[in-house]
């Protein structure tokens, strides 16, 4: 995905008198800006819409068979999560919830921490919008909570950033500081890998939105991790969504 960066406008163009100072291209770019900003946005009039649409954003990231471990209610309770941890009325940062999303699974029910006992380390590259991932060698059979029925499996990564909010008193609703960034991901996954009693190959990747380029300022990111279980039968890899794991392993 390529998408070209720049700083958030405050002040929404007058096209009679914009017009005077720019050319027509730049004008048509300014309006286009503007009402992609207003359309976006237009609800989202307080804390708990824009909670919501962070948690959107999140999870429009997903393949589909990421999606197919989330379990019934989980918007509600990610869009809690995030709204809870909002710390300003003025200004709103999926970077607030640093202390509190960390951890969040997206399905009680196979809880990640209980299903995979290696340890992965996370740590943020040399600037926003880049992380590394570990995984040291493990045991898969030792180290995983397996279904009976699965052979293979598979390691799963999401980088999302997600721009920070401003109340906009001329608009009465909460406005992006950086519309192009919102939504932005990175992905990594592993190939097939067996469900074996030998130890795999340790794991290390590095995972960056928009080609590894710094995000600019008023943007966050969520790395969100999972674990998807396959049963292979006649020629086929069949997922088992009943049994995967997934969790945000950080907020940046």
């Amino acid at each position: 995905m390529s998408t070209t960066f720049e700083p958030a406008r405050t002040n929404y163009p007058n096209t009679t008198f914009d017009a005077l100072k720019l050319n027509t291209k730049e004008v048509s770019k300014s309006i286009i800006r503007s009402k992609k900003v207003i359309q976006f946005h237009i609800q989202k009039k307080n804390k708990q819409a824009v909670a919501s649409c962070m948690s959107k954003t999140i999870k429009e990231s997903f393949d589909a068979e990421m999606l197919d471990l989330i379990e019934s209610y989980n918007s509600v309770q990610l869009t809690s999560a995030i709204r809870n941890s909002f710390s300003n009325d003025s200004a709103l940062s999926i970077r607030d919830t640093v202390n509190n999303l960390p951890k969040f699974d997206f399905n009680t029910s196979s809880r990640f921490d209980k299903t995979v006992m290696t340890k992965v380390f996370v740590k943020g590259g040399s600037h926003n919008g880049y992380v590394i991932l570990h995984v040291p060698a493990f045991v898969p059979a030792n180290e995983l909570t397996i279904p009976d029925e699965a052979t293979n499996f598979k390691i799963s990564a999401r980088l999302i950033s997600i721009s920070d909010f401003t109340f906009s008193k001329e608009f009465n609703a909460y406005i992006p500081v950086n519309i192009d960034a919102h939504g932005l991901f990175g992905s990594f996954h592993t190939t097939m890998l067996p469900v074996l009693r030998m130890q795999t190959q340790p794991i290390t990747t590095q995972i960056c939105i928009n080609k590894c380029k710094p995000l600019e300022s008023g943007v966050g990111t969520v790395l969100v991790v999972a674990v998807k279980f396959y049963n292979y039968d006649q020629g086929k890899f069949v997922h088992l969504s009943d049994s995967g794991t997934m969790k945000i392993m950080k907020v940046f």
